[in-house]
C-alpha cells in the first residue's frame, strides 16, 4: 500500500537548502529555483551570496515597493545587497564560479512531468563537469552522491525509502 507525500514547495525546498549553506561560505545560485535560497537564509549566519551576472554579497528579494530593478540576480528578479557587497563584469564572475569550487549542489524536482526520474545512472547531454555533484535537493528528498553511489540524507513524511528507490530507479543507501 503506498502512503500519502506531500512534495516540499519551492519555498520550502529553499529553506532546505539554505539549512546546510555553512557559515562563511560563498555561494553561487544558479538561475531558476535556486534564487529562493537567499531568501531563506538565517540573518545572523554569514554567508556571501555571488549571482553570475556580477554581483557578490547579494541579499534576498526586496519588499515589495522597494525594488530596484538595476540590482537583479541571473534570473532578472530583483534583489538586495548586503553592506560590504560588489559588482565586477559578468566575464570575471564567470571565471569566480568555476574556479576553485569546492562543492555543486543541485536543486531540482526529482521526477519530469512524465514522472520520470531526473536522477539517473549515467548522463545522456553532454558533460561540463564529471563526479562534481555532492548533494541533490528535491521536492522528496535530499540525496548525497558519493563514490560508491546515491546515500538518502532525508525524505518527506510519508515516502519510503523502497518507494523513493523506485521512482528513482537506483539504490539508495541509508
Amino acid at each position: 500500500m503506498t502512503m500519502s507525500y506531500q512534495k516540499r514547495t519551492k519555498d520550502q525546498l529553499a529553506a532546505r537548502v539554505a539549512q546546510d549553506i555553512p557559515e562563511g561560505a560563498v555561494v553561487n545560485l544558479g538561475i531558476g529555483q535556486p534564487t529562493l535560497v537567499a531568501n531563506h537564509i538565517p540573518k545572523e549566519r554569514e554567508v556571501l551570496l555571488h549571482s553570475e551576472n556580477g554581483l557578490l554579497g547579494m541579499g534576498p528579494a526586496p519588499a515589495p515597493g522597494q525594488e530596484d530593478y538595476d540590482l537583479i540576480n541571473a534570473g532578472k528578479q530583483p534583489v538586495t545587497l548586503l553592506p560590504g557587497g560588489s559588482f565586477f563584469h559578468h566575464t570575471d564572475s564567470f571565471a569566480m564560479m568555476r574556479v576553485g569550487a569546492k562543492q555543486t549542489w543541485v536543486m531540482m524536482d526529482l521526477l519530469t512531468k512524465q514522472g520520470e526520474s531526473k536522477v539517473v545512472k549515467s548522463c545522456s547531454y553532454p558533460l561540463t563537469g564529471i563526479a562534481c555533484v555532492k548533494r541533490i535537493y528535491a521536492d522528496l528528498c535530499t540525496l548525497e552522491c558519493t563514490p560508491q553511489g546515491l546515500k538518502l540524507i532525508d525524505l518527506v513524511d510519508g515516502l519510503t525509502h523502497a518507494e523513493l528507490e523506485k521512482m528513482i530507479g537506483l539504490p539508495i543507501a541509508h
